[in-house]
């Protein structure tokens, strides 16, 4: 861990509002890139936000998690990704979203899901 790189003082960001159709407050994940050594542009922090203060611990103790793999095992990010996307929730999941394939099947794996997005976008980006 001593060989990470140090965060700089300004990343570059991206938010997204994430609805679930069952829920009244939305969730905004923000998602920071960051350039490493050889140019390559990757995910280095999440920042989630909600109203839903019931969510507060499952929200933080996720957002902590995935910025450590991102930072500290950035090759384990996808698997993780996929891990995620299979966490159901019998009172707020199964919901469909425009533009979305297949039924999502809890928040987590909405969340999952759209830093995927955000991932495959960065790989096609011209650098």
């Amino acid at each position: 861990m001593d060989n990470m790189p140090e965060r700089p003082e300004i990343l570059p960001s991206k938010t997204y509002k994430i609805k679930v159709p069952t829920s009244e407050h939305a969730v905004y994940l923000t998602i920071s890139d960051m350039t490493g050594e050889d140019g390559e542009i990757r995910p280095w922090e999440i920042f989630l936000s909600s109203k839903n203060m019931e969510s507060f611990m499952w929200i933080t103790s996720l957002m902590r998690t995935i910025s450590f793999v991102f930072r500290y095992a950035p090759d384990k990010t996808r698997a993780l990704l996929e891990e995620l996307k299979t966490v159901a929730d019998p009172k707020d999941g199964n919901y469909f979203r425009k533009g979305h394939c297949g039924c999502i099947l809890s928040l987590v794996a909405d969340i999952a899901t759209q830093i995927e997005k955000h991932m495959d976008s960065l790989e096609t980006t011209d650098v």
